[in-house]
């Protein structure tokens, strides 16, 4: 093996994922598709997964707040930022897989989209942002993913 190949395999470049999510609503079924592209070794997933984030985010870039007690001049202006992760799941897609080298595999199934977490909202101070992932889990290496993706989440 060559030592890109072993920089590749260590960096999880063993393996290209792509991540297609179909319609996602809260409280519903959201159909996932994993494409995976094998390089020039076989890649051996001990599992496939996708993982779901919501986070909900506030920003105030000119928030008035009181003087301290004991200074003079009324009031100062502030930035608020604030971050919060209210879903964080992971799905099991399949498990045990050997994908031979050069290959290209899809794997599809459906994940549970929570209630919980509010729909995507891009608003002037506040965002609710979906996002979700998938990856291969492998044995002495980084896992192959797709990065994260944002979604729309109704």
């Amino acid at each position: 093996m060559s030592i890109l190949g072993a920089l590749r395999r260590v960096t999880g470049g063993a393996a290209e994922v792509d991540l297609t999510i179909g319609e996602a609503k809260r409280g519903s079924k959201a159909k996932v598709t994993v494409d995976v592209h094998v390089g020039s070794a076989a890649v051996k997933a001990k599992r496939i997964y996708v993982k779901l984030q919501a986070t909900e985010t506030v920003d105030i870039p000119r928030f008035s707040v009181p003087a301290p007690v004991g200074q003079s001049g009324g009031s100062q202006t502030v930035r608020v930022q604030e971050s919060e992760t209210v879903v964080s799941q992971e799905f099991l897609i399949a498990e045990g897989q050997e994908i031979p080298a050069g290959s290209t595999q899809q794997f599809t199934a459906e994940i549970d989209i929570p209630s919980t977490g509010l729909p995507t909202l891009i608003g002037k101070i506040i965002a609710v942002k979906w996002q979700a992932l998938a990856g291969l889990d492998v044995a002495w290496s980084t896992d192959p993913s797709s990065g994260w993706k944002e979604i729309t989440v109704t």
